[in-house]
Parts: structure tokens; C-alpha cells; sequence
């Protein structure tokens, strides 16, 4: 995807950036404390996304009697896909951010289900501050300045917020009026995976060394994520729609308490987003320590919503774009319009906003207001041409309890250690997965599943459980 990952940037800065003498984010130490599994009976797995469903599979097929409670009343977590009027789309994560090394790619290998590159090009940016498309002369001008940028940051104080560097740098180069708005657009757009208010991260959670990157480029999977997550279901004793309220642990075992219910085990595996985690939506009895807690508190939840729209023909087909930016004084409002037609099966357009916005719009505004509000921009994008939509979709993963935001990022004094000490048990019980818990592939579906391969190991699986996933549960290191 265009310009909206951090694994590109850093392919392109990384070698600037050491040569700089930045200090970047101490490398991790391994783990190194390993759970006693003699009497593991009995493993609830809280959580059905991409992280608790791969530990639950390799637990279960490791002959390890498992239960997956899940709060929702479906599987998958934060990929979801669904049936948008005959458009099959992918409402939470969508890509798959290489291929090489990426569990889903591998288990998409194995089942026969194939995955397109995702390679749009460049797009065009229609100015909302004049009301028109601009050149693709200055489009290329204006993007030149990310690279550019690069080699300031590169120069900066660690410490330094990105807002502030983006200032500075367009300062340096004499930036004013429209063509500063247009500019600084392009150059906050650079940093929009990660979801995050422009403000309250700094270059030094940015250029982080420890990140993987994996080969491959951005791929979309046929079908979207829906068919993984159901594979990984398949089989599994899952508990839907319940929300579970308390966990205790001890030497004993472990109780899980949901509405009237009581689970009882003899290990708990948490697969929740670090959202609910912050939002103390799970009572621990004994409490998380306090090193858990800080590291939970350190860290933050980034926003990144959709606005998806689903019409009848491609009327759009003749701009021979698939790409479109909407850039205006409005602090980033519904900035990136993607054409998914080739890969939801219809015509289909998605809207992706972000950060701070992404916040004030979530907590003020309707739905009906967002796809409002996003279809007057697509039009003006697009011209007369533009059609009404027969499927109009707006997510809503910041307000949802079950998430309270898209995934994680590293805030202003935080750093990959807040994410290795929330990966750590506690005691021999309880122990922890999710994208959240991995310091190199955070904010990733990737992430998410090499945790839950993780505790699966940790917890006594058979590595060769999932024969398609073998080669990662035995490349584990606790």
C-alpha cells in the first residue's frame, strides 16, 4: 500500500539513519522464562483473533484440551470480512505487509488461496484548499519531499516529536501558504501507519531498529483474512459472546468469570487488544504487576478507520487511477481513497482516516455523519461522474469495547521493552499474546499470530501441530 507503511520508510532510511548516529531502540533480549507444563489439563485462551486462534489451533492439535472465550459473537478479532453487497472486504486489517516469513501467507500456501500485490502506484492528490486535482508534476514534487525529510529527521534529537520535526523542516525549505499545507499533508501522511495523534510520538519510536521487515511487498488475500480465521477456528471448543469480567491465578490454577459463568484451567492465556488491557475492562486477581501495568499504561492504541463504499459500475474506470489523496486545511479528514475493486470482487472504494482525526471523529460523529462526510470528498474527488454508492460501510473499532482502537503504537516515552515486558507471564498461569506483545512486528497480523505460536510452545505444544506453521513454532526461542 502506497505510502502507508512504516516497512517501506524504513527500507529507505534505515542506512541514513545509523549513519546518522541516531540512537535507535536497544535490540530485545530473548525470553527467558519458560512455563512448567506438567498438569496442563486444561488452557482457556481469552480472545478469538488472529493471536488467540493460532495458539488455540496448535494447542488443540497438540492433544491439549483447549476453550477459546471470546466477548463477540464471531471469530477473527481485527480482521473481519464481510459480504458488502456482494464486495468481500476486509473491514480491519487488510494486508498482508510482506510475505516472507508471514504465518497467514503460509497457511494461505497451504490451502490453495492466493494473494495479489497490491501495487497502485503513485495516485493523485486533489487539493481541497483550490478545489482541484493537481498536476502530476507536482504531485511528484510534493512526495520528493518525504525523502528529503527523511535526511533531516535523521539529524534530529531522538526526543524530538514529529509534529515539531515536519515544522521544522518545512521552515528550512521556506514553505508557506497553500503549498505549505499541501507539503505538510504529504509529510504527516508518511507516518500514518501507525495511527497516532502526529504529536505525541517521537522520531525515536519512528526509526526503530528492532522492526522486521518482511519481503514480498503488500499483499491481499483472496477472500480477504475470513477464510484464515475460520481455518484456525475450525474444530476448536469456542465460547462465543462471553465477556469476561475477571481472571484469578495462582498456584492452583486459574478461574475465568464471564456474566454467570466460571471456567476453570490450569492455564490462561489473555489474546486481548492492549485496549481493553488499559481500559481495565479485565479485573486480575492477584493484580498485574507493576511492571505490566506501567508498560500497559506506556503504551497507547493508534486509530485507523474505514469508510468503504460499494457501487454498481466502475465509473471511475476512465481516470486510470486507482490512488487518491485528499489533502486540506482540516488536520488529515478522510485523506486516502483506495480502489479495491480487483480485490473485493466489485467496485469498491475504501476510505482510510486516521490519528487524532480519527479520534474527534469517532467520539463526535455518527456513522451516518462520517459516510456523509466522506462521500461529499469522494465526489469532489472523483468529479460529476460520481455515482451514488448501493453499499456504504463505516467502521468503528475505536468505539468498540472489545477494542478501543486499531492497534498498537509506542507513544512518547515508550519503547520496545514496555512491549517484551507485557509479552512476559506472570507466575506459571497466566500468560500473554497479541500484536501488542511483539516488539519487531507490532500493529501487524503477523505480530499477532508469532505470539500466539509463542505461548502455544510455551505451553507444551507439538511444533509440528499446524504442519504449515512448523517451521515458525520451531524457530521460537523462550
Amino acid at each position: 500500500m502506497k505510502n502507508l507503511t512504516r516497512r517501506k520508510f524504513l527500507r529507505l532510511t534505515a542506512r541514513a539513519t545509523l549513519a546518522s548516529g541516531l540512537p535507535l531502540v536497544a535490540a530485545c533480549t530473548p525470553l527467558t522464562k519458560a512455563i512448567q507444563t506438567q498438569g496442563a489439563g486444561k488452557v482457556i485462551v481469552i480472545g478469538a483473533g488472529m493471536a488467540g486462534l493460532t495458539a488455540a489451533k496448535f494447542l488443540h492439535n497438540s492433544g491439549i484440551d483447549t476453550t477459546v472465550v471470546e466477548a463477540r459473537g464471531v471469530v477473527g478479532g481485527r480482521t473481519r470480512t464481510l459480504d458488502l453487497a456482494g464486495a468481500n472486504v476486509d473491514v480491519g486489517a487488510a494486508w498482508m505487509h510482506g510475505v516472507s516469513g508471514h504465518p497467514a501467507a503460509a497457511l494461505a500456501d497451504d490451502m490453495g488461496i492466493s494473494y495479489v500485490l497490491d501495487d497502485e502506484g503513485e495516485g493523485t492528490v486533489y487539493s481541497g484548499l483550490t478545489d482541484r486535482t493537481l498536476s502530476p508534476s507536482e504531485t511528484n514534487q510534493l512526495f520528493s519531499l518525504q525523502n528529503d525529510a527523511s535526511r533531516f529527521y535523521a539529524s534530529a534529537s531522538p526526543n524530538s516529536r514529529v509534529r515539531g520535526l515536519i515544522e521544522n523542516y518545512l521552515d528550512s525549505i521556506d514553505s508557506s501558504g497553500n503549498q505549505r499545507t499541501l507539503a505538510q499533508f504529504v509529510l504527516e501522511f508518511e507516518f500514518a501507519c501507525t495511527g497516532a495523534p502526529i504529536d505525541q510520538f517521537s522520531i525515536f519510536n519512528w526509526y526503530n531498529a528492532d522492526y522486521e521487515t518482511l519481503d514480498g511487498g503488500d499483499q491481499v488475500l483472496d477472500g480477504g483474512y475470513g477464510p484464515i480465521a475460520d481455518a484456525l477456528a475450525s474444530g476448536l471448543d469456542i465460547r462465543l459472546s462471553f465477556p469476561v469480567e475477571r481472571i484469578e491465578h495462582g498456584s492452583n490454577g486459574v478461574a475465568i468469570h464471564g456474566g454467570q459463568e466460571t471456567l476453570q484451567g490450569t492455564h490462561v492465556l489473555v489474546a486481548v487488544p492492549l485496549g481493553v488491557l488499559k481500559a481495565n475492562s479485565i479485573e486480575f486477581s492477584p493484580a498485574l504487576p507493576a511492571q505490566k501495568l506501567n508498560a500497559i499504561n506506556r503504551l497507547d492504541m493508534g486509530n485507523l478507520e474505514k469508510v468503504i463504499f460499494v457501487y454498481n459500475d466502475r465509473f471511475w474506470a476512465s481516470q486510470n487511477e486507482a490512488l487518491w489523496y485528499y489533502a486540506s486545511g482540516i488536520d488529515q479528514a478522510y485523506p486516502y481513497f483506495a480502489d479495491f475493486t480487483r480485490f473485493a470482487g466489485q467496485p469498491t472504494i475504501v476510505c482510510l482516516y486516521y490519528g487524532q482525526f480519527a479520534r474527534e471523529t469517532q467520539d463526535n460523529k455518527t456513522n451516518e455523519t462520517i459516510a456523509a462526510e466522506a462521500t461529499d470528498i469522494l465526489t469532489k474527488v472523483l468529479g460529476n461522474a460520481a455515482q451514488n454508492p448501493v453499499k456504504v460501510h463505516t467502521t468503528n473499532w475505536r468505539q468498540n469495547p472489545f477494542f478501543l482502537g486499531s492497534y498498537s503504537y509506542q507513544p512518547i516515552g515508550s519503547s520496545n521493552a514496555d512491549m517484551l515486558a507485557l509479552s512476559q507471564p506472570v507466575g506459571e498461569r497466566l500468560l500473554f499474546a497479541g500484536e501488542a506483545t511483539h516488539p519487531t512486528q507490532f500493529q501487524t497480523v503477523n505480530g499477532a499470530m508469532q505470539t500466539g505460536i509463542r505461548e502455544a510452545i510455551r505451553l507444551g505444544a507439538d511444533p509440528t501441530a499446524i504442519p504449515a506453521l512448523a517451521s515458525f513454532a520451531r524457530a521460537v526461542r523462550l
